[in-house]
């Protein structure tokens, strides 16, 4: 289970997957917790987006903290730019930011698609576990807001 829902409590799971339905969010790995929290305590969708504008830097942080989690070696070409994105992010690039993610995330579904979201990757095993585990997706990291982006 990612870490940043880790501590959700049961009556929070239904919320989120709503969230994460209606607003086509991907809050697996990134943000951390507490910005998890703050988002499922918004009640519109409008909201929500503003509440992830509002914290883009530490998203950003968080999803670039997340990138050294893939690990699955098909997809680390797109880590690179998946770092990319984040720098954009960062130097207020967002539309250079949102092409990179966009791109990062369109390629890993034309080469992977529906298997790669739903089926465990050979040989990936949860960090420290030894356990079998989903491999982390680039695609799941990579949901950046923007500052004027209507929700």
């Amino acid at each position: 289970m990612p870490e940043n829902l880790r501590d959700l409590d049961p009556g929070q799971w239904s919320l989120l997957f709503g969230i994460c339905e209606e607003d086509g969010m991907r809050l697996a790995w990134a943000p951390r917790a507490d910005i998890v929290d703050g988002l499922l305590a918004q009640t519109s969708r409008k909201d929500r987006h503003q509440y992830l504008v509002d914290h883009r830097l530490e998203v950003a942080e968080d999803v670039e903290a997340g990138l050294t989690g893939v690990n699955h070696p098909e997809p680390l070409g797109h880590v690179e730019f998946a770092r990319e994105a984040v720098t954009c992010v960062r130097d207020g690039q967002d539309a250079a930011a949102q092409a990179l993610a966009g791109n990062v995330i369109d390629t890993d579904m034309r080469q992977r698609g529906h298997t790669r979201m739903t089926q465990p990757a050979a040989g990936s095993r949860e960090a420290g576990s030894g356990s079998p585990t989903h491999a982390k997706p680039v695609h799941e990291a990579l949901a950046f807001p923007r500052r004027g982006a209507h929700a």
